[in-house]
């Protein structure tokens, strides 16, 4: 949610019928407030909706991350969610491999997720917004926050839907590759 514009409607809200405007302290105290239960409400739904292998599911996020048939080779080997937030748009084979790899396991995920998706019902922005912070933030701290399980649903659901229009986006340019090769 961005609090800045949140706040912004709601000091025109105030202004357009003439009350007496808070201060920044009075409106920031009721903004916060109302996240808070928001949130505290969507926690409650996922923990009713999240059954013990669904919340394994989105701990192995947090696993080491190996690509098959490999053994660690260090201890300090990335988070899967460290891996799974970039996903580049190349044409070289071993990417677009990397790339599939990683959509099957966030297709598997997303499926097993489905109905939890489809209960909480987040709009499109708010998915984003979340999702958006867990790429922008460093695996660790994703992992200390106590609602890291609603930012690592976001973030399954957003990468998916990423991740398949990259994966399509990329036999389109293959295809058209080809094409043009046979002219």
């Amino acid at each position: 949610i961005k609090l800045h514009l949140v706040f912004g409607s709601l000091v025109n809200f105030i202004r357009e019928r003439n009350f007496e405007v808070p201060t920044f302290s009075v409106l920031a105290a009721i903004i916060n407030q109302a996240r808070d239960e928001y949130e505290n409400q969507i926690q409650k739904q996922m923990g009713e909706l999240l059954t013990d292998e669904l919340q394994v599911l989105l701990s192995d996020f947090f696993e080491q991350y190996l690509p098959e048939n490999q053994t660690p080779t260090r201890r300090n080997s990335p988070f899967r969610l460290t891996k799974l937030r970039t996903n580049p748009e190349l044409m070289k084979v071993k990417i677009i491999r990397e790339n599939i790899g990683d959509f099957r396991y966030l297709k598997k995920s997303y499926e097993k997720l489905f109905p939890v998706f489809k209960q909480l019902d987040f709009s499109q922005n708010f998915i984003e917004e979340l999702a958006l912070q867990v790429m922008r933030s460093r695996s660790a701290q994703i992992k200390r926050l106590k609602n890291r399980n609603l930012y690592l649903l976001c973030f399954v659901q957003y990468q998916y839907f990423h991740l398949s229009d990259i994966l399509t986006q990329t036999f389109v340019n293959a295809v058209e590759q080809n094409i043009n090769l046979c002219e």
